[in-house]
């Protein structure tokens, strides 16, 4: 038996109290209210870029399907977003996300949209199985170090 797995992952983040067209991620900056001193600047820029860039992947191969040992939720070894024919196993989606240092809990979500298709090859011949479902979670800051 052979699985053909072909995904789309998709990561929507935002802000929590509304929907995403009333909360945007990054809102245009506005020239309103005082100004600031060269050493505020300093302090507060590289906290506004983390903003403006939101929930984002880790890096290039954070998002995607992985090997799974027994009952563990740890990534034995990353497959990628659709790693194509698979043979029969365990494996997870997985998400390892950069997440702002800023706001308490509750102030950033993502929603994990998953479109699988498992095509299973038998010596009788082969069945298809499309799955699609959506997931919501909240996310926040657990250091420098790890997402």
């Amino acid at each position: 038996m052979r699985h053909m797995w072909m995904m789309g992952i998709a990561l929507a983040a935002g802000c929590s109290g509304g929907e995403p067209a009333d909360c945007p991620v990054c809102p245009e900056p506005t020239v309103a209210g005082p100004t600031l001193t060269d050493f505020e600047t300093q302090l507060v820029d590289p906290m506004l870029e983390d903003i403006r860039a939101g929930v984002r992947p880790w890096d290039d191969q954070s998002v995607g399907i992985c090997s799974r040992d027994g009952k563990k939720r740890e990534c034995v070894e990353f497959l990628g977003a659709s790693p194509g024919e698979l043979p029969p196993g365990q494996y997870m989606v997985s998400a390892i996300l950069r997440v702002p240092d800023v706001g308490p809990e509750g102030t950033w979500n993502v929603t994990l949209n998953v479109d699988c298709t498992t095509t299973r090859q038998t010596d009788n011949g082969s069945s298809t199985n499309t799955n699609n479902y959506n997931k919501s979670y909240s996310v926040k800051y657990v250091g420098a170090a790890r997402g």
